[in-house]
């Protein structure tokens, strides 16, 4: 896989391709402070495709927002937008997971002419908020603004700092440690995340029940889901799967990051649907 780097009119993004330029375009999107480099075990089964994994902004090597700009979701969108439009490219499949997998629904029902398919990685319709807190969603967003959250915290090595986050997910180590090398910054103080302090804060806002069933329910690609076991019965799918207009299901063995434990047979099921 090689580096890339995408200039947009707001900001400057950067991701990985194997360069296979002609072949169909799959443009994968990573989870929430995860990066590109979460793909890299699933690359070498889908060669005939031209792969391209971004770091969405504030994430990987991609530049952060700037001072007085947040993550908004709708933002998200933008950032998918302005690069298809940058790359000229007519058609993508969107291959998302976990909050990836969020904005590429979202960006496969506004924009149903710009997707080929979409493909959902342990990730299913979105995280909502009942309309009657609203208010009380706008002012935890707003409070974790003004959290003194923006210290830089150090680790003695890699590996702390690979053992942290096994402490707050179910990754494997390989998986983690892959992931957080391009995640870290290192110095005389040692090792330090590189990711945009400000992801960690609340959102203001988030759509009701009703506004994501209606997103859902307007994305007319034929889509993909592959899940851990443990997504089986969860709410999110138990609730947004039926609302999808043409969706297959299918649920493997492994923890939240499945394309990196099982990425031979993640691949398989992809290239099956892609047929």
């Amino acid at each position: 896989m090689n580096a890339k780097k995408f200039c947009l009119p707001h900001i400057t993004l950067r991701g990985l391709s194997n360069e296979n330029i002609g072949a169909p375009i799959l443009l994968c999107l990573h989870g929430w402070l995860d990066n590109s480099a979460s793909f890299l075990p699933l690359t070498p089964f889908l060669k005939n495709y031209h792969i391209v994994i971004i770091d969405l902004p504030g994430h990987g090597l991609s530049e952060h927002r700037g001072e007085g700009s947040y993550y908004h979701f709708s933002d998200w969108l933008n950032d998918i937008y302005a690069l298809i439009e940058s790359q000229q490219w007519q058609t993508v499949t969107l291959i998302g997971h976990s909050m990836g997998g969020m904005i590429a629904s979202a960006f496969s029902a506004a924009f149903p002419e710009k997707i080929k398919r979409l493909v959902l990685l342990d990730s299913i319709g979105f995280i909502t908020t009942h309309e009657n807190q609203t208010t009380e969603q706008l002012r935890k967003g707003l409070l974790s603004r003004h959290k003194n959250t923006l210290v830089k915290k150090y680790y003695p090595s890699i590996d702390s700092a690979v053992k942290a986050r096994l402490k707050v997910s179910d990754l494997q180590y390989p998986h983690a440690e892959l992931i957080i090398k391009r995640s870290l910054i290192e110095s005389e103080e040692g090792v330090s995340w590189r990711y945009d302090k400000k992801l960690q804060q609340t959102s203001l806002y988030r759509f009701t029940h009703e506004q994501a069933s209606n997103v859902i329910k307007s994305i007319s690609c034929r889509c993909l889901f592959i899940g851990s076991e443990n997504t089986m019965m969860n709410s999110a799918f138990v609730n947004f799967s039926p609302l999808f207009n043409d969706i297959s299901c299918y649920h493997l063995v492994g923890g939240h990051h499945i394309h990196m434990e099982k990425p031979q047979q993640v691949s398989k099921l992809i290239k099956n649907f892609l047929i």
